[in-house]
């Protein structure tokens, strides 16, 4: 039976969870208890240090997703790497990837902005409460639809060691067949996470107002919870571009144009053109 991208995604997820889950909290784990810890203890003002860390925690996506895909790649060679092994692995595409991160985001929040900004001017920017904001979220589609191909970039530049516009333009040309697939099941795995990390913070104040729980402990395990569950669309991209490799390295290639044919009576050759040869007139005759 031929595995589809989610029936892959379900495997690689059964046999690597081990070393995916302890390779995200060697990374994250630290970062989110500093950060938390620096907010509990008011070492810094919490917006300052939803700010700093917003963009200390945007810096090691690449870190932490190149080194999932050279993981992954090993592993499913037959190669078990020390988790130290494979952060270094990532860590030369360190620069293309974050590169290619910040041109997709921009990207990303284009057409996230289009739709958004005149319905967002229509019903007035100061009047939009969470469940208005809710409502839009369908206007998020077009944006999810035209990030989608750019899936494949993690695997394009740490495994076929390509420079960040050439990953992305190798992303772009994989994601063509059965794009509309593609997008559908990026929307569904990254949703649970998605969700987890816009709502951990409310999640952690609603626990401490309502259940007398400490917000700070909360949010944490929260945070660390949708950093885990992000393994899952890390590891569905890496098995689509798996199957996409593959039925690109199967597929026909084209036919070699043929030779023209030879000129008759001389099979070896094609005659070139020859002017024909013109006699002098014999002007001496009587």
């Amino acid at each position: 039976m031929t595995p589809t991208p989610l029936t892959d995604t379900k495997r690689l997820l059964l046999a690597h969870a081990r070393p995916l889950v302890l390779l995200t909290l060697l990374i994250y784990g630290p970062f989110f208890l500093v950060y938390k810890g620096a907010v509990g203890l008011a070492a810094l003002p919490a917006e300052a240090a939803d700010t700093l860390f917003g963009l200390v925690g945007g810096l090691l996506a690449p870190l932490v997703n190149g080194a999932m895909v050279y993981l992954l790649s090993h592993a499913e060679a037959g190669v078990r790497l020390k988790l130290t092994d494979a952060v270094r692995g990532a860590a030369g595409a360190f620069g293309r990837l974050l590169t290619s991160y910040i041109i997709i985001s921009v990207i990303f929040l284009f057409w996230v902005a289009v739709p958004m900004l005149p319905a967002l001017a229509f019903m007035g920017f100061g009047n939009l409460s969470p469940q208005y904001m809710v409502l839009l979220a369908p206007l998020a589609l077009p944006a999810v639809y035209v990030i989608s191909r750019y899936a494949f970039v993690d695997a394009a530049t740490v495994l076929e060691g390509r420079e960040s516009q050439g990953a992305r333009f190798r992303s772009i040309d994989l994601a063509k067949p059965r794009r509309l697939r593609l997008a559908a099941n990026s929307l569904l795995v990254m949703l649970i996470p998605t969700v987890l990390d816009f709502g951990a913070d409310p999640a952690a104040s609603y626990a401490e107002r309502y259940l007398s729980l400490p917000a700070a402990p909360v949010s944490f395990l929260l945070n660390l919870l949708s950093a885990l569950t992000y393994i899952v669309p890390l590891v569905y991209f890496f098995a689509e571009y798996q199957i996409r490799v593959q039925a690109e390295a199967l597929a026909p290639k084209p036919a070699a144009a043929e030779p023209a044919p030879a000129a008759a009576g001389d099979p070896g050759k094609v005659l070139a053109f020859k002017k024909p040869e013109v006699k002098p007139e014999d002007g001496g005759s009587s």
